[in-house]
């Protein structure tokens, strides 16, 4: 590869990566990030029920992406990993008893905590 060649070859991907650079920066200014913490926001409840309801005060377009976090909280155990319904992961509502077989050994959140 001559000089010219290799100059040429870097001036091309540096304009292709800056562009795909600003596309993504763009992309990423977007994200409206709301922070609600639950331990805070449920503080004092004498149940273990928690429940609260937010605002975003920003428009949102579609589609709108909802993620959320867990601290302290180990998905990839063997046991978690094999107890999981496909069926109910798709959106499709099932009891306890129906996903009692699929999701073996841990149907219910007091089985992660075994006494």
């Amino acid at each position: 590869m001559t000089p010219v060649c290799g100059l040429i070859t870097f001036a091309l991907y540096t304009i292709v990566f800056m562009l795909f650079g600003a596309i993504l920066k763009s992309s990423s200014d977007s994200v409206i990030d709301s922070v609600h913490r639950y331990d805070v926001e449920c503080k004092g409840k004498k149940n273990d029920l928690c429940e609260f309801k937010f605002t975003v005060e920003n428009k949102i377009p579609y589609p709108v992406y909802f993620y959320y976090q867990l601290d302290n909280f180990y998905q990839n155990q063997r046991d978690y990993v094999k107890s999981r319904d496909y069926t109910q992961q798709s959106g499709v509502y099932r009891t306890v008893d129906d996903i009692k077989t699929s999701c073996a050994p841990i149907v219910k959140v007091e089985n992660l905590f075994p006494k």
